[in-house]
């Protein structure tokens, strides 16, 4: 699935993605396949894995095209 990342903090390596129903979930760095730097509005694929909350968290996220401004 698609998502926009809504925020993401490189530092502390956590953030969350909106996906394409609205819907946030949580991403952490490791689930971060590509070792990309995600920016606010940048767009991304990925999956769903268990979490600690039963909304799951997203997994094996690479960048689909990268905030340009």
């Amino acid at each position: 699935m698609r998502g926009t990342i809504k925020f993401f903090d490189n530092s502390k390596g956590w953030g969350f993605i909106t996906d394409e129903n609205g819907n946030d979930v949580f991403i952490h760095r490791t689930s971060i396949i590509d070792g990309s730097k995600l920016k606010q509005n940048d767009i991304v694929e990925f999956g769903i894995k268990d979490g600690r909350t039963d909304k799951g968290q997203a997994a094996n996220v690479t960048l689909a095209l990268k905030k340009t401004t």
